[in-house]
């Protein structure tokens, strides 16, 4: 039985992609308004002097990393891999401290960057990227055993998270997920 992916984690990934784009689009853009004449950009000091040193272009080239870099976090966390969700997690409490830094601005950034943090602690976040989109087995149902790696009889393995329990157990001891249908009994 395959995991499922939890349903906030679809809708950050979603986010994740749509601010990656935006990113994306900002740099490409920035970096081809290097290639206008001077006398087709609004006479402003600060653009002038971004255009006239190219750092104008290096913040497009950097904006394009970034953006690039974001869609290959959305695809780990899609695909439940460890190291998105690692990731990700440091780069909430980043933005988190940034929204701090520049408050009350940032009062929008330091929620959502906190609610990340909080919904990426919970259990069943945490158990969907312990063990990605990968398949569980239970190694009762094993049929290459030899007699000398017998399992034991009074464990269950829990088919959400992989947790061992007690064959006497219901509820899983980790993640809560019922081990035993009503007809098992």
């Amino acid at each position: 039985m395959s995991k499922k992916r939890p349903l906030g984690i679809t809708a950050l990934v979603i986010l994740e992609i749509f601010s990656s784009m935006f990113l994306l689009f900002g740099g490409v853009g920035l970096i081809l308004l290097n290639n206008f004449n001077e006398y087709q950009i609004p006479n402003i000091p600060e653009l002038q002097y971004l255009m006239e040193y190219g750092l104008l272009q290096i913040i497009g080239y950097v904006l394009v990393i970034i953006s690039l870099c974001s869609l290959i976090i959305s695809w780990g966390l899609w695909t439940g891999r460890k190291w998105a969700w690692t990731l990700s997690f440091i780069f909430a409490i980043l933005g988190g401290l940034s929204g701090l830094m520049s408050l009350p601005e940032g009062i929008g950034s330091l929620i959502l960057n906190v609610f990340i943090i909080w919904y990426l602690m919970r259990p069943h976040v945490r158990s969907f990227y312990d063990f990605g989109l990968r398949q569980l087995t239970n190694p009762l149902s094993s049929q290459s055993r030899t007699s000398s790696s017998l399992p034991q009889l009074d464990v269950i393995y829990c088919t959400k998270c992989g947790a061992k329990n007690s064959i006497d157990d219901n509820f899983c001891r980790i993640c809560g997920n019922a081990l035993k249908n009503e007809n098992d009994s």
